[in-house]
């Protein structure tokens, strides 16, 4: 979803005063926007916490896939985080 598209749609989810987090998160998912987006979007439509919005799109049935395909990735970037970059160099040269 281009960022002129989500914009779009965004402002009409707005003027629907009806529309719950879970209807926002499946429309935007069945128009291809980026977990990016459906994250922002919870935020700017229902003044949802960062956190609180990338929990509920995670969870949420429409993105499960979506974040289950990310998982190693962020499981590398928290280790990473953790670690350091250079940990497998280091851990490398200890079995050496």
């Amino acid at each position: 979803m281009t960022p002129r598209e989500y914009e779009s749609m965004l402002a009409g989810l707005r003027e629907d005063r009806r529309v719950t987090e879970d209807q926002v998160l499946a429309r935007l998912r069945e128009r291809n926007a980026s977990m990016v987006q459906a994250i922002k979007a919870l935020v700017q439509l229902f003044g949802l916490s960062l956190g609180d919005s990338k929990a509920l799109a995670s969870h949420h049935a429409a993105w499960r896939t979506i974040h289950l395909a990310n998982a190693p990735l962020h499981e590398e970037a928290k280790r990473v985080a953790t670690d350091g970059p250079d940990a497998h160099l280091r851990r490398a040269a200890n079995r050496a």
